[in-house]
């Protein structure tokens, strides 16, 4: 059995591809072709990896002495 790809897919697989390579909003959008952050966001699924990623940047203090 194939799977059917549609352009929907194909530009929600591109997108979504492009943000987990660090690619700005607004470039993705340029580069997709959307004119509505609505619309754009829709497109441009947030992956588990992708927030723990970002969030290991953050720094955390230490834990207290005691």
């Amino acid at each position: 059995r194939v799977a059917t790809l549609s352009n929907h897919s194909l530009r929600y697989y591109a997108t979504t591809s492009q943000r987990e390579s660090g690619i700005s909003s607004e470039n993705r959008k340029d580069i997709i072709g959307h004119r509505s952050d609505v619309v754009h966001r829709g497109y441009s699924a947030v992956k588990v990896a992708s927030y723990a990623k970002e969030l290991a940047k953050v720094k955390t203090p230490p834990p207290p002495i005691p």
